[in-house]
């Protein structure tokens, strides 16, 4: 874990009126400690993304005291199982809609997101889980501290268009939709690190794709492609690829030997469905040594394969 005195050093120098000591702060104007400081990332890791929700604030820290400061409560809204085909008036018309910093609107039967979602201005995560949503409403974009959107099991037909302009994306999960293509700017969403695109109809990849210059996690299994994208073997921090159970028979050479000197990429789930074992044994049908089938990559990929 980050040293205390590490820890301290970072909060000092973003919060000029906090006074700290080696194990601890004090002063009574800190608010909340966002897992958002680079030097808290490791701590919030530890403690936070272990059960994968990014974006909270830490309450407490075991070993460094936080005490006599108005640390804030971490607030939900939960309209789950409720059969709500929208948000409910009372849901924007609270006192506290200003403090949230989660919202939940699973396993409804939505049909329509508000306008009025952008009240909610530091809001963290939204959780629409299972719903009928088909589009996203604009006034989305105008929520700055959104780092965590759940949209999958939706009827979304095409990628919303609005996503690529909320830079603080981290985790988005459009699993289970109809999607068949990503836009071209969906590089822009550069503080993209877990993107959940499996069970949809995606059949490549858009040249931005290698934009995510942040992006550690990659789902794409059980869609529609035919050929393995080439942009996956230039990602610079992936560490998780998913891409099992699609129609792709070969891969390049090039991309695979790329994949396999990739310093952060250390699993590539590529399920039994994804190549075909009787039918690709050697190189490319028409003779080319650029492709590989499914004996040779497994040679190259060596333990980060996973089939």
């Amino acid at each position: 874990m980050v040293s205390a005195m590490n820890l301290m050093l970072c909060v000092s120098a973003c919060l000029d009126d906090v006074k700290s000591s080696s194990r601890s702060v004090s002063g009574g104007l800190l608010t909340r400690i966002s897992c958002r400081i680079p030097i808290l990332a490791l701590i919030c890791r530890w403690t936070v993304e272990r059960r994968r929700e990014p974006g909270d604030f830490i309450l407490e820290i075991d070993g460094v005291g936080v005490y006599k400061n108005r640390l804030d409560e971490y607030k939900i809204a939960r309209f789950n199982n409720k059969g709500y085909t929208e948000m409910p008036d009372e849901a924007f018309e609270a006192s506290d809609v200003h403090t949230m910093n989660e919202i939940q609107m699973m396993h409804n039967g939505m049909k329509y997101l508000s306008e009025k979602i952008s009240r909610f201005v530091i809001v963290e995560v939204i959780n629409l889980k299972n719903n009928k949503l088909e589009f996203l409403p604009d006034s989305i974009v105008h929520l700055p501290f959104l780092s965590k959107l759940v949209l999958n099991l939706n009827s979304f037909s095409k990628f919303p268009e609005q996503l690529v302009k909320i830079e603080s994306l981290e985790w988005l999960d459009l699993s289970n939709n109809q999607i068949s293509e990503l836009p071209e700017d969906i590089g822009k969403l550069i503080n993209l690190q877990d993107l959940w695109m499996n069970r949809n109809k995606l059949s490549k990849l858009p040249d931005s794709f290698v934009h995510l210059v942040r992006l550690e996690v990659l789902k794409l299994d059980r869609n529609d492609f035919t050929e393995f994208p080439e942009q996956l073997g230039s990602m610079r921090s992936l560490e998780k690829l998913f891409i099992g159970c699609n129609l792709i028979h070969r891969v390049k050479r090039s991309v695979a030997r790329n994949m396999m000197n990739s310093k952060t990429l250390r699993h590539i789930e590529m399920s039994m469905g994804m190549m075909r074992r009787d039918t690709v044994k050697g190189d490319a049908e028409d003779g080319s040594d650029d492709m590989l089938g499914y004996e040779e990559l497994i040679k190259v990929l060596g333990n980060k394969l996973i089939m």
